[in-house]
């Protein structure tokens, strides 16, 4: 229904060398350029600071700006005109017979804004009013005018937001052993500069409107370049072909990733510091007491971070009737993948910081040490970490609610470990010269394995450290039959 506008030119120059006769060099060179977004009737507003819509809409005051529609001369955000991104590449054929061989490669990529990770900005004044009627008697009929907040909410784009980058780093050493084997090590790194966020810059949606730094509005979510990413890994491979018609694959990796927030851009991230806030005597501070809250403070394990992922694979051509067109042909290839559990993050469970959210408050360890929160005995069982009432003695409020670093860090836990094997039978058979058939016989997660996701990790839930769900579905078997003219 909106009439957005954008357009993206991108540039590429590359050059090869061979320097020797078993050295190449590659150099490249990638622009692009992602316009701000547009609407064709200027139907979007944004918040701008009064003395100029190029800063910062916080920079001269929290009473120093408005909402205002986009127009020729106030684009929704400032254009990004510096997304220069070198690449670089180096082969080595060690003793040139092509047996060993050293790569390594550097780029830095550019990604471009994307259009759903603003849509918020729809609700914005003047063009709509977004608010809340709270206590109004439940009718099929809009709720009168007169019952709504006077304060709206914003969603903001920063108008000198900017292009986030990835720089990614490669060097891997490969061998071919004998003449029917492989191998190679590669470490390989990606690190995120100025990835997306959505701040919250006025108190969630918790907090009393009289004691928010701006009362003039409920929530203020402004999406901002604040983010930062690190991984980092150890890539192996080995490959082989054995004489009896058996090829087996392995692939293990170990890693580690690193992050400051790892949702997307629609979930809003903590901005200020309720720099008054005492637990337990409700709300505190407001106006002056809200200060901005440290760039790193949600820094740690990302939610993707899986330090170890081996996988297996094998294809056997069974021996049986190889030279009979109906008995033979036939094939059978396995999948097995283990790898470490997902990340689990700890919560108390209520607002003990005063900034308006209960869902994302963490801990303090009070005694022991993280290991002493898992159950004792198997872990692929459903009460997967201790109970409530234990880990309370083990976790509990950060003696500075104030204070980011007087907490866990993120996703400090790790649910069960995965493990899944897929069986694939195939038969290819060819009934004259222009009709074929294959049968196919697959069984996914063959042995009924149980992998459970993470258990609940908030310390005031009944459910504390009890697994209500799976990550992998129960065994599933399917036949096919495929016919070719």
């Amino acid at each position: 229904m909106r009439g957005y506008r954008s357009s993206i030119q991108e540039y590429f120059t590359q050059a090869d060398w061979r320097i020797s006769r078993n050295l190449s060099l590659n150099l490249g060179l990638r622009y692009g350029y992602f316009s701000p977004y547009t609407e064709v009737n200027f139907a979007v507003s944004n918040l701008y600071a009064l003395s100029s819509p190029s800063i910062s809409p916080f920079a001269d005051g929290r009473a120093a700006n408005q909402v205002a529609r986009i127009a020729p001369d106030r684009p929704f955000y400032q254009p990004d005109r510096n997304n220069f991104q070198p690449r670089f590449g180096a082969a080595w054929d060690i003793g040139g017979q092509g047996r060993q061989v050293v790569r390594a490669a550097y780029g830095m990529y550019s990604d471009r804004l994307l259009q759903i990770q603003f849509t918020g900005v729809v609700s914005n004044l003047p063009l709509a009013l977004s608010s809340t009627a709270p206590n109004v008697p439940f009718r099929l009929a809009p709720p009168p005018i007169a019952n709504l907040t006077a304060s709206p909410a914003v969603t903001a784009v920063s108008p000198n937001i900017r292009n986030p980058n990835v720089h990614r780093v490669n060097a891997a050493y490969e061998r071919k052993i004998g003449r029917t084997m492989t191998a190679s090590a590669a470490y390989v790194g990606s690190f995120g500069r100025g990835l997306i966020n959505l701040l919250e810059q006025n108190g969630g949606g918790g907090v009393p409107n009289n004691l928010r730094p701006d009362p003039r509005y409920t929530t203020q979510n402004q999406l901002v370049n604040f983010a930062q990413s690190g991984y980092h890994s150890l890539q192996t491979t080995f490959q082989r072909r054995l004489a009896a018609g058996l090829d087996l694959s392995a692939f293990y990796t170990y890693s580690r990733f690193r992050d400051d927030w790892s949702a997307d851009a629609f979930s809003s991230v903590a901005g200020l510091i309720n720099s008054g806030a005492r637990p337990e005597a409700g709300f505190q501070g407001g106006g002056t007491a809200w200060v901005p809250r440290p760039r790193g403070s949600d820094r740690g394990y990302s939610d993707f971070d899986t330090p170890h992922n081996f996988t297996l694979s094998h294809i056997y051509e069974l021996p049986f009737g190889k030279n009979n067109p109906v008995l033979g042909g036939w094939s059978l290839s396995g999948l097995f993948i283990w790898r470490s559990g997902q990340r689990m993050n700890l919560t108390l469970g209520r607002d003990v910081d005063d900034d308006g959210n209960a869902n994302r408050d963490r801990p303090a360890l009070l005694s022991g040490s993280l290991k002493d929160l898992y159950a004792k005995g198997r872990f692929d069982r459903a009460q997967y970490l201790i109970p409530q009432a234990q880990a309370a003695v083990i976790l509990g409020v950060p003696a500075d609610v104030t204070n980011p670093a007087s907490s866990l860090e993120r996703n400090p836990l790790r649910s069960p470990a995965v493990q899944t094997y897929d069986l694939s039978l195939l038969k290819r058979f060819t009934v004259r010269e222009r009709f074929s058939a294959t049968f196919e016989a697959n069984a996914f997660n063959l042995f009924n394995r149980i992998n459970f996701a993470g258990p609940s990790g908030s310390v005031a839930s009944p459910l504390f450290g009890v697994a209500t769900r799976t990550i992998t579905p129960s065994r599933q078997v399917q036949l096919g039959l495929k016919l070719a003219f």
